[in-house]
């Protein structure tokens, strides 16, 4: 009879631990990372830090205010570590979620937290990249007593709000655009006032003077002008730009084009990166995943290729692989790389689904 009471209640203590795993959302997984994040950044261990905070970012890309808490965390982890590049993207990827929706003023994090991100920000980035990055709203100026008559209305000039996208499925998804376009104004003119001058009185008649002929005058024949004197020879030289000095901004329309649901436009941006002379691994691997995002998949398989085999703290991105193998027909990789990535990912339904794909699938 005791044996019965002891197995009923090991039984019971093992349904009551499987029913709390199934509770927590996967965003429960994520957002314990990003706390422990945050915690070994204040308590100085940013080898630590980097990890949580990276895998926080990979997880709760959907939501824009943790996305952005965890890359300022990061920024801040990669200037300790002395990691100016890596540093730079994080901060251009806060930047990236902004434009999105604007979350960065209302976030809750430390003051002093904050006021370090944005002295980075101006230090790694430049003055039309931070502009997006604003705590304090502008206030409007009091109006004065002595505006006794409202301005006549300044012409106006509204920049229209591009177009909602399709996906490569033909599914139709509708992004408003909430933010109203800038309004430029034109300046107001004034016109000087104008005296009534007397007009000046004009001579009735016109007096003709007599023609008085002049003795002929030899002119001096013309003499041939002298040679141009040789100009100086100058050698102009001529600073040709950098190939990848607009690669941050063909990444962030890429990003704006997979926001907005326009894949081909996404496919055409980052296929573009991947061709890009010099490029930075940091870069590919946001190529890599836009191609992904994309549903390019032998594109972000030529991306990952091109990285090379992924550090520690990477291994997420084998789930990334995975699927791009599967949907290429090679079954026998997208098995072994969805083995190296499961250690490293929470099982949500979307990875059950392509989970039983892959293992399912016959190579």
């Amino acid at each position: 009879m005791r044996q019965l009471v002891r197995c009923v209640a090991v039984l019971v203590t093992l349904l009551g631990a499987a029913a709390s795993a199934v509770a927590a959302t996967p965003s429960d997984f994520y957002l314990n990372l990003l706390r422990r994040g945050v915690v070994a950044f204040d308590a100085e261990k940013y080898a630590d830090a980097s990890n949580h905070l990276r895998l926080a970012a990979f997880g709760l890309v959907d939501s824009v205010e943790h996305y952005q808490t965890a890359h300022i965390y990061l920024a801040l982890t990669y200037d300790r570590l002395q990691a100016a590049e890596k540093a730079r993207s994080s901060v251009r990827r806060v930047i990236a979620a902004e434009r999105i929706e604007r979350k960065y003023g209302a976030l809750t994090i430390p003051a002093g937290v904050a006021s370090s991100f944005d002295a980075l920000a101006r230090k790694l980035l430049t003055a039309s990249e931070v502009a997006m990055l604003s705590r304090t709203p502008t206030a409007k100026p009091p109006a004065t007593e002595t505006q006794k008559q409202p301005a006549p209305a300044p012409a106006q000039r509204t920049i229209p709000a591009p177009a909602a996208g399709t996906n490569n499925q033909g599914s139709q998804h509708n992004n408003t655009n909430t933010e109203k376009p800038p309004v430029i104004k034109a300046p107001e003119t004034k016109q000087p006032a104008v005296e009534n001058l007397p007009a000046e009185k004009l001579p009735d008649k016109t007096v003709e003077k007599p023609a008085v002929e002049k003795p002929p005058v030899e002119k001096p024949k013309p003499q041939p002008p002298p040679p141009p004197a040789p100009k100086p020879q100058t050698s102009a030289i001529t600073v040709a730009p950098s190939p990848n000095q607009d690669i941050p901004t063909r990444l962030a329309a890429g990003e704006r084009a997979l926001n907005t649901s326009q894949l081909p436009e996404a496919r055409r941006i980052y296929r573009g990166l991947l061709d890009a002379p010099g490029i930075t691994r940091e870069t590919l691997m946001r190529v890599a995943e836009g191609l992904y995002r994309s549903r390019d998949f032998d594109g972000a398989l030529a991306a990952f290729a091109k990285v090379g085999a992924l550090r520690r703290g990477e291994e997420p991105y084998h789930y990334y692989i995975a699927v791009a193998y599967y949907e290429s027909g090679r079954y026998k990789e997208a098995k072994q790389s969805l083995a190296a990535a499961l250690p490293y990912i929470e099982v949500t339904p979307d990875v059950a689904r392509y989970r039983e794909k892959i293992e399912g699938a016959i190579d």
